[in-house]
C-alpha cells in the first residue's frame, strides 16, 4: 500500500489524504458520497463495504500512518449502516508486518438501514508491539454475494474511552468468546491467530503455522497471561482433551501446563494424531508425563497451558506446516446420577445429599457393618417439622418404574425409638408439584428394619398418586410432623431405597395356568398361537390355547415357562412319566412332549403318544423311558427343568389345515405306569366345591389300603397332606386362604386330580 496518510480519527472528508484501502476474502472497502445523510450521520463522504465471497470472513483494512496510541484510550467507536439490525461487525487492530500480533472486538447492530454508533472494547495490548492497521469484517462465518444485503457504510472511526476486557480464558477453551483475551502466545517461530474453522466457517478455532524457521519446540499458549483458574486436576482425573486437525497422521502432540506465576511448575504429555487432515479430539494423561520433564504433583497449581505441533520436528525438516486446534478441556470423571435400587456404595455415582428444614447428613459406614455405606441423618434440634433429606437432589437417572399395580418403595432404617412416623415423597424433579407422600413406622428401636411404602395410600392432605406421572426424585423425612426442638436432637441411618416389583415366580409342576402370581410365558415355535384362555368346557377353568396355524411347522410347538421350570422335573429310574389334560379337534392326534435343560437344550429327551377322543377333555400319559426314534434317551443324572409340548407333530399346517388345541394340568407322575385320572369322572365326589372351612372326599367303594391326599397351591406348593383308610373322609381347610387349589389323590396305583376352589 506503500506510505499510508490516513491518521485518527478517520472521517473520509479530507480531500488532501489518499484513503487507500486492502481487501480481502471477497471484501471490497472504499470512499463514496453518503447515500443517507440523515439521522447522527449528515457527513458529505463515507466508507462502503461490499462482501463478495468468496470466504465467509471477507472485509477490508486501512493502515495509519502512526501507530495507535493506546496509552490513553483503549476502545474504538465508529458509525455504522447495515441493511439489516442484528448485523455483527468485528474490529481489529493489528500489526501490518505480523498478522499473529492483534487485539479485536464484535459489536452489532440494532437498527436497520440507518446510522448508529458502535463502541468496540477492545481487550488490554501489548505494549511492545505497533499496532497500525485497522480491520473491519461484516457478519464473520457468512460468505456475501456483492448485492445490497451484503452492502455496509462506516463512518469516523476512532479512538474512545472504554472499558479494557481483560477477562482470562478458563477451560474449556473453545475460541468463540469475544470478551476473552485468548491472547495467543506463540513462541519458536510458530505464528497463530483466531480464523473460522477451515470445515464450519460458523465456529472459531486457532491456526498455527509452523514454519520453516521453527525451533523443535516451537509452541502456542492459549491465554498467555494463564488461565482464569486453575485446571482442577485430582489423583484421579489427570486429563485433559484437545479437538486438533493435522495434515498428517502419526504426529507427536505435546501438551504442557504450567503455573503462569512460576514456569518452574509444569508437567508434559503426548499424544500422537492418527489420521491427516481431519479433525480428531486426542486425549492427554498428565500422569504419564513425557520423558525427560517433571513429574504431575496433584498439589500443585497449574494455570497455564502450550500445545506444540510435530514436537521435536524442527520446521526445516518438516516444512512449513498448517494445523488447526480448538476445545481444550479438562476431562472430568464421569458423575452419574443414582437410580434405583439406591445403596450409596458406588463412588461414581452423585448421591448429592440434599437436606432442608435443618437436616444434618452425610454418608458414612454402617454402624452395624463397616463394609456397608449408608447415609446418617441428624434431625437437629433446630429441625422444622417437615425436615427431610434428598437422595440425589439432580433426580434419579431414570423415573421411578410404577404402573397400577407397582406402586411400592422399600427403605431400610435404623431409628433410636420404634414408633416413629416416616414420610417418603416421590416427586419430578422437574417440577415439584408433580408429587406423592406416604408413610410407614418403625416397629423396633435401635435395630436395622425394612419398610415398605406404598403410594397407592398417600398421606392425608398430599396429592394422589397419578400413574400417568413421572416421579424420578424421592426424599425421606424422619419422626415427620414432629420438630426437632420437641424431640430433640436424634441420629437415624439408611440405605437401600429400592422399587418393589411385583414378584413373578417361575412355574412348577404340577402346572395348571390358574396363578396370578406365576410367569407362565408361553414360548411359541415353528408357527404356532398361544395363549391362556378361559376352558371352553368349563368357564371356572384357566387353560393354553393353541393355534397350530396355516404355514406352521411339522415341529411348531409351545413351551410352558420359556425361561424354564422353578425346579427341575424329579425323574427316578420308577419315576418316569408325565401327564398333561388335551383337548383336540380330532382322534389319532399325535403329541409330543419334550423336557429339556433351560440352559443346554442339547440335553432333553422327548415322547409321544395318541389323542383317543376329538373334542372331548383326555388326559395323556407320556412314558420318557418311551424316547422317540433318533432321540436321546433319558439320563437319570441330567437336569430336565423345561417342558414342551408339539400338538400333531410331524404335520405341517398347510397339509392339516388351521387346528384349535387346548391344553392344561402338566403334572410329574410318581409311581410307575402312573395313570393320571379326573377324580370325578372316576367315581371320587369333591364337595362342596367351592369349600369354605371343610370339604368331604367320597370314593364310590371301599378302601383296600391307605390314600394318601396332597393339597397343593396353584404354584405347585404342597399346603397339606392327610393319609385316609375310610371310604368318606372330611377335610379341614381353616388353615388356607382363598383361591384355587389341587387335589392329588394317590390310590391302587393311580394318581386321581381334582381342582377346589377355597371360597370364605
Amino acid at each position: 500500500m506503500g506510505i499510508s496518510q490516513i491518521v485518527l480519527p478517520v472521517d473520509f472528508e479530507s480531500t488532501t489524504i489518499d484513503y487507500t484501502f486492502g481487501g480481502f476474502g471477497g471484501g471490497e472497502l472504499s470512499v463514496i458520497p453518503n447515500p443517507d445523510a440523515s439521522g447522527i450521520n449528515t457527513s458529505a463522504n463515507v466508507a462502503r463495504m461490499i462482501k463478495n465471497g468468496p470466504e465467509p470472513f471477507g472485509g477490508g483494512f486501512m493502515d495509519l500512518a502512526t501507530p495507535i496510541d493506546f496509552s490513553v484510550m483503549n476502545s474504538f467507536k465508529m458509525s455504522v449502516w447495515t441493511p439489516a439490525a442484528g448485523t455483527d461487525v468485528l474490529l481489529k487492530v493489528e500489526s501490518p508486518a505480523n498478522g499473529a500480533i492483534f487485539v479485536e472486538a464484535t459489536a452489532t447492530t440494532t437498527t436497520a438501514m440507518a446510522w448508529e454508533e458502535l463502541t468496540f472494547n477492545l481487550p488490554e495490548t501489548d505494549p511492545t508491539e505497533t499496532y497500525q492497521r485497522i480491520t473491519l469484517i461484516f457478519e464473520n462465518g457468512t460468505v456475501g454475494d456483492g448485492s445490497d444485503a451484503f452492502t455496509y457504510y462506516i463512518d469516523d472511526v476512532s479512538q474512545t474511552m472504554g472499558t479494557v476486557v481483560v477477562t482470562l480464558p478458563d477451560l474449556p477453551i473453545t475460541f468463540d468468546d469475544a470478551t476473552l483475551d485468548y491472547n495467543l502466545g506463540d513462541f519458536g517461530e510458530n505464528v497463530s491467530m483466531l480464523v473460522p474453522d477451515p470445515e464450519d466457517a460458523t465456529n472459531t478455532v486457532v491456526q498455527t503455522i509452523k514454519t520453516v524457521a521453527a525451533q523443535t519446540w516451537a509452541g502456542t499458549t492459549a491465554g498467555a497471561a494463564g488461565l482464569d483458574n486453575a485446571i482442577p486436576f485430582t489423583a484421579s482425573e489427570t486429563k485433559m482433551s484437545v479437538r486438533v486437525w493435522s495434515p498428517d497422521a502419526n504426529i507427536p502432540i505435546r501438551l504442557k501446563v504450567e503455573s503462569a506465576t512460576d514456569p518452574t511448575v509444569s508437567v508434559e504429555t503426548e499424544a500422537m494424531t492418527t489420521v491427516a487432515m481431519e479433525w480428531e479430539t486426542l486425549e492427554f494423561d498428565f500422569a504419564n508425563e513425557a520423558m525427560g520433564t517433571a513429574a504431575f504433583n496433584v498439589e500443585s497449581v497449574y494455570d497455564k497451558v502450550s500445545i506444540f505441533f510435530n514436537f521435536d520436528t524442527d520446521g526445516a525438516t518438516a516444512g512449513e506446516k498448517t494445523y488447526f486446534w480448538d476445545d481444550v478441556e479438562f476431562i472430568a470423571n464421569l458423575v452419574e446420577l443414582p437410580d434405583l435400587p439406591i445403596t450409596f456404595d458406588d463412588a461414581n455415582l452423585d448421591y448429592n445429599l440434599g437436606d432442608f428444614g435443618e437436616n444434618v447428613s452425610m454418608l458414612v459406614p454402617d454402624p452395624e457393618d463397616a463394609t456397608n455405606t449408608v447415609v446418617q441423618t441428624i434431625k437437629t434440634a433446630a429441625a422444622q417439622t417437615w425436615a427431610g433429606t434428598t437422595a440425589g437432589a439432580a433426580g434419579l437417572a431414570n423415573a421411578i418404574p410404577f404402573t397400577a399395580s407397582e406402586t411400592k418403595m422399600s427403605v431400610r432404617v435404623w431409628s433410636p425409638d420404634a414408633n416413629i412416623p416416616i414420610r417418603l415423597k416421590v416427586e419430578n424433579a422437574a417440577d415439584g408439584t408433580i408429587s406423592v407422600e406416604t408413610e410407614a413406622m418403625t416397629t423396633v428401636a435401635m435395630a436395622w428394619e425394612t419398610l415398605e411404602f406404598d403410594f397407592a395410600n398417600e398421606a392425608m392432605g398430599t396429592a394422589a398418586f397419578n400413574v400417568e406421572s413421572v416421579y424420578d426424585k424421592v426424599s425421606i423425612f424422619f419422626n415427620f410432623d414432629t420438630d426437632g426442638a420437641t424431640a430433640g436432637e436424634k441420629t437415624y441411618f439408611w440405605d437401600d431405597v429400592i422399587f418393589l416389583e411385583n414378584v413373578v415366580e417361575l412355574p412348577d409342576l404340577p402346572i395348571t395356568f390358574e396363578s396370578t402370581t406365576l410367569d407362565y410365558n408361553l414360548g411359541d415355535f415353528g408357527g404356532n398361537i398361544s395363549s391362556i384362555v378361559v376352558d371352553p368346557v368349563d368357564p371356572s377353568n384357566t387353560v393354553v390355547q393353541s393355534i397350530k396355524q396355516l404355514g406352521s411347522e411339522t415341529w411348531a410347538g409351545t413351551t410352558a415357562g420359556a425361561a424354564g421350570l422353578a425346579s427341575a422335573i424329579p425323574f427316578a429310574t420308577t419315576e418316569t412319566t408325565m401327564a398333561v389334560r388335551v383337548w383336540s379337534p380330532d382322534a389319532d392326534t399325535p403329541v409330543l412332549l419334550k423336557v429339556e435343560n433351560s440352559a443346554n437344550s442339547a440335553i432333553s429327551v422327548e415322547t409321544q403318544t395318541l389323542t383317543t377322543v376329538a373334542m372331548e377333555w383326555e388326559t395323556l400319559v407320556f412314558d420318557f423311558t418311551n424316547e422317540n426314534a433318533n432321540t436321546p434317551a433319558i439320563d437319570f443324572d441330567a437336569v430336565y427343568d423345561k417342558v414342551s409340548i408339539f400338538l400333531n407333530f410331524g404335520t405341517t399346517g398347510d397339509v392339516a389345515g388351521e387346528k384349535t388345541y387346548y391344553w392344561d394340568d402338566v403334572t410329574f407322575g410318581s409311581l410307575t405306569n402312573t395313570e393320571f385320572l379326573d377324580a370325578a369322572a372316576n367315581g371320587i365326589k369333591v364337595s362342596p366345591n367351592p369349600a369354605s372351612s371343610e370339604v368331604n372326599i367320597e370314593f364310590p367303594a371301599a378302601l383296600s389300603e391307605t390314600v394318601k391326599i396332597q393339597l397343593l397351591d396353584m404354584t405347585g406348593r404342597l399346603v397339606q397332606y392327610f393319609e385316609i383308610a375310610d371310604q368318606q373322609a372330611r377335610l379341614e381347610l381353616n388353615n388356607q386362604i382363598n383361591g384355587m387349589y389341587f387335589l392329588r389323590i394317590e390310590s391302587d396305583q393311580k394318581i386321581y386330580v381334582q381342582k377346589l376352589m377355597v371360597a370364605k
